[in-house]
């Protein structure tokens, strides 16, 4: 008799699995291509697909980063339906785990890459699966994306011998250093975008200046100086966690 219970508890657990990997599907399909050509700093593009969950009740999606191949310069990143999370190439915090609660119906998932200029191709794996039934429900994602040219418009580093911005990559202080015998100085950080992230004015005389970059995200930025309305600096920087 206690081998019919097993049996039979074996039996209900396989048939509900069997409904629960039912129930969960990635649509249009498990796999996302791109390729596009370089033109400006803010070429980026990005991959809309949806998590379809049937059931009436709503559920918990768990997934992470499994394995990424990606440019030293790029930012990758991967949205579920309630947040998004951008990597970039050698970060520790690229495998973490991360869940968000869907319900029945579609819920948008979303891939997206920020090349920086840089023509080269790069990947991504992501598994999913549902807290309730992580065995049959667990879906694998592939997101490739490839660029050729060249940014014919992009910001492109420009220096002066006397200027310099440490430490890159920054955590949560950036210094801009040299700043001797320059007059109405502006420092300001974009994100990828073109968007302005900080701006600070200088008063004069200081030979430094330091930034608080510890509220912006993970990825690549630009930092530009200019002295009197002239542009003297342009420098590419890298956010790390």
């Amino acid at each position: 008799m206690k081998r019919l219970y097993i049996l039979l508890l074996a039996v209900a657990l396989t048939g509900l699995g069997r409904a629960f990997g039912q129930s969960f599907t990635v649509s249009p399909g498990d796999t996302f291509t791109y390729s596009g050509t370089l033109n400006t700093i803010t070429d980026s593009h990005e991959d809309n697909g949806y998590f379809v969950y049937t059931s009436s009740a709503s559920n918990v999606i768990y997934w992470r980063l499994l394995a990424y191949n990606m440019d030293s310069l790029w930012q990758m990143s991967f949205c579920d339906p309630y947040q998004c999370y951008y990597f970039t190439s050698g970060s520790a915090a690229n495998f973490q785990t991360h869940h968000a609660t869907i319900d029945s119906g579609s819920n948008l998932l979303r891939f997206g890459v920020s090349p920086s200029c840089s023509a080269d191709s790069g990947n991504m794996v992501v598994l999913t699966w549902l807290i309730s039934d992580s065995a049959a429900s667990a879906k694998t994602l592939y997101f490739s994306a490839s660029y050729t040219g060249s940014c014919l418009s992009a910001i492109q580093n420009v220096t002066t011998p006397q200027l310099s911005v440490y430490p890159n990559p920054v955590n949560s202080l950036l210094t801009v250093d040299g700043l001797n015998n320059m007059k109405n100085v502006k420092i300001t950080v974009f994100d990828i975008l073109g968007n302005i992230a900080i701006e600070k004015y200088v008063s004069q005389p200081a030979p430094m200046a330091s930034l608080n970059t510890g509220s912006l995200q993970q990825g690549v930025y630009f930092v530009t100086i200019d002295s009197e309305g002239a542009r003297v600096l342009t420098k590419r920087i890298q956010k790390l966690d």
